[in-house]
């Protein structure tokens, strides 16, 4: 969808979620959780989905905190 509309996709992190999930918890608690926003990415039309996918996997995981 992303590269057919040419739209960016802004790639975000959330870190701190699985503690909560291990603990039972719904909610966090305050400074629990990190977001990371990244830079906007686009997509050349006709890109394969997988190669978009992967492409965001790698950033995501490798985004740093600050």
């Amino acid at each position: 969808l992303a590269a057919r509309l040419g739209i960016p996709v802004v790639p975000i992190r959330i870190d701190g979620l699985y503690g909560m999930k291990v603990a039972g918890r719904k909610m966090a608690r305050p400074g629990e959780l990190t977001v990371v926003i990244g830079n906007p990415m686009r997509f050349a039309p006709g890109t394969p989905p997988e190669e978009i996918t992967n492409q965001l996997e790698h950033v995501t995981w490798t985004m740093s905190q600050g």
